[in-house]
């Protein structure tokens, strides 16, 4: 009775109720703060010494693990190029297969996922893409390769692990962030390439049209396979891609057959108010925006001219700023790359410095009989020298590869 006399008064059952919280609610909150902290804790990365790496050559499955590898220390792709397979014996990796090298950047706030497919691999890439973008995975960048062969991935671990290349085929990088959702859409616009075809005016309406619908180009290229003895595949391509409401802008397709020839109608284009959206080898998607610009002036930069250190110290008194790289022409034993600068954005006063690094020795070259051969020169080590730049206060802006200058990285520093 006495106890049930205590447990009904008033005092004492607020005192309980306080001795039973005490009790109760110190471990209860520690599990709670516990179990918040779990959930949202994101293991720390430790910040390395420089904000860029560089991935030496590689087989694309390899790249693509050494890129993996550098997404989850916090890297991100910075700059892609291929390096024709004819090449490979200099870079020690074997002959016939695709080999890619490039330049990462340290984000930290995010972790990184990489995957690749072909796209002449697939009947319809972008139906392929959508799917893996149902998945978190979306585009990041189209590389053109070269020739035929094959190569394996033993794990299984990617999308395509056997692929054949097409004459001319193109590798479409994909990446994902930890902490973003994709929700994005893709459509992939194509227009043959022959006698008697049209492609500029093709690929012109259906670029209209998905600019209407919302979808912006990402990606153009060109496509080119030997599908029989008197079948030829060849046709250029848009890869459009719909992430939200879209900026009021007029898109125009514009490519050439010629070497020169797409450098010179961009040059004619860009007078009319348009600049550079995305391109290619011998096609591009240039933009005009509804407000309107002073027009931009391109300078092309050919890096296998003899006159090349030349150019980019006139580049670097003049009023311009590193655009992009760009591969001029592609082809089974020669590649020349092509840098693009332009006049400086509006409030955008700096000057640079540009410098160039070779990463592996060209080829050597057959010499006139009885000419003395001058070895090709390469830092000793590639590594070393990129960090030596790092610390010297550069930074990586693009990385390509041309047959008589081989891989480089271009550098620059603030004056």
């Amino acid at each position: 009775m006495k106890l049930r006399n205590i447990f009904t008064k008033p005092d004492a059952i607020a005192a309980f109720a306080v001795l039973l919280a005490f009790l109760i609610a110190p471990p209860f909150a520690a599990f709670a703060q516990s179990d918040k902290t779990i959930e949202n804790k994101t293991p720390e990365i430790p910040k390395p010494q420089f904000l860029y790496e560089y991935i030496a050559p590689r087989t694309i499955v390899d790249f693509m693990y050494a890129l993996k590898d550098a997404g989850q220390r916090g890297f991100r792709l910075d700059k892609l190029t291929v390096i024709p397979s004819a090449e490979a014996e200099t870079s020690k990796q074997k002959a016939g297969r695709t080999i890619l090298a490039g330049t990462i950047r340290y984000d930290g706030e995010n972790r990184y996922d990489y995957n690749f497919f072909f796209a002449e691999g697939e009947k319809e890439p972008d139906t392929k893409l959508n799917l893996l973008a149902d998945k978190g995975w979306y585009f990041r960048d189209v590389v053109t390769v070269y020739g035929g062969g094959a190569d394996t991935d033993p794990s299984g671990f990617f999308e395509n692990s056997v692929y054949s290349l097409p004459t001319i085929g193109n590798l479409y990088l994909l990446e994902r962030a930890s902490q973003a959702k994709s929700n994005r859409q893709y459509k992939l616009l194509k227009a043959g390439h022959g006698l008697g075809r049209n492609p500029t005016e093709k690929m012109q309406i259906l670029l209209n049209e998905a600019v209407r619908e919302d979808f912006l180009p990402v990606a153009t290229y060109y496509s080119f396979g030997i599908t029989s003895i008197v079948s030829v595949d060849a046709y250029f391509a848009i890869l459009v891609e719909k992430n939200a409401p879209a900026a009021k802008s007029e898109y125009r397709f514009i490519r050439s057959n010629r070497n020169e020839g797409l450098r010179k109608d961009i040059d004619k284009i860009t007078t009319e108010g348009f600049r550079i959206g995305v391109h290619n080898m011998n096609s591009a998607v240039m933009v005009r925006d509804a407000e309107k610009r002073p027009p931009i002036v391109y300078q092309w930069v050919l890096t296998g001219k003899k006159d090349y250190a030349a150019s980019l110290a006139r580049i670097a008194e003049a009023d311009t700023e590193f655009y992009s790289g760009g591969v001029d022409i592609i082809g089974g034993d020669f590649v020349k790359s092509v840098l693009i600068f332009r006049n400086k954005t509006a409030g955008n006063a700096n000057r640079f410095e540009y410098r160039t690094l070779r990463m592996i020795p060209p080829r050597e070259k057959k010499a006139k009989k009885g000419a003395p051969v001058t070895p090709p020169t390469t830092p000793e080590n590639a590594e070393d020298a990129f960090k030596k730049m790092l610390s010297d206060g550069f930074t990586p802006r693009d990385v390509y590869y041309s047959d008589e200058d081989s891989l480089n990285v271009l550098f620059a520093r603030q004056k």
